[in-house]
């Protein structure tokens, strides 16, 4: 709803927000009119059509977007299609420029606690291993297991298999 868009608003020249969703776009558009701002252009797009040039961008903001990237490429394995998308990005980067990924940790108290995972709603997916996610999944909700997320250690490994060469790792 245009959350992170504002904020970074009020501290970068210029802020790009892609929107998939056009009742999404259509409300950041009249928020930043009531708001006066004027530095934020929303475009209705994904992952599979990212209307830039490489070295475009100085930083990339991706909240709550990469465990649903395998949704949109459902023709590959769900780490691929991350590592496809971050390559992508990784492409769209100025030198030097850096991106910021939220997402859930794979091995939260929660999930051990039993919370179901929040994407699916299934049970204990998130610390299995891949291949008995899968397993369960297809039994409860007819598909595999795809909203990856991962550990500390895990998402470290991804972005450096996608080519990202400093990676600093934060928790909250």
């Amino acid at each position: 709803m245009g959350t992170i868009s504002h904020a970074l608003s009020r501290h970068y020249k210029h802020v790009v927000a892609l929107e998939p969703v056009q009742l999404r776009c259509e409300f950041m558009k009249n928020r930043f009119r009531q708001e006066k701002i004027e530095n934020v252009t929303i475009i209705r797009g994904d992952s599979e059509k990212i209307p830039f040039p490489d070295n475009y961008f100085d930083h990339i903001v991706m909240n709550g977007v990469l465990e649903w990237v395998p949704y949109t490429y459902k023709h590959l394995n769900p780490r691929n299609a991350q590592l496809f998308v971050l390559r992508k990005l990784n492409r769209l980067l100025k030198p030097g420029g850096s991106v910021s990924i939220g997402i859930e940790n794979r091995l939260g108290y929660q999930y051990f606690l039993g919370y179901p995972d929040c994407h699916i709603g299934v049970k204990y997916v998130t610390i299995m291993p891949r291949f008995i996610a899968d397993f369960i999944c297809k039994k409860s909700i007819n598909d595999i297991y795809r909203p990856y997320l991962y550990s500390w250690r895990g998402i470290r490994k991804l972005l450096s298999e996608a080519d990202y060469k400093s990676i600093k790792v934060y928790c909250s």
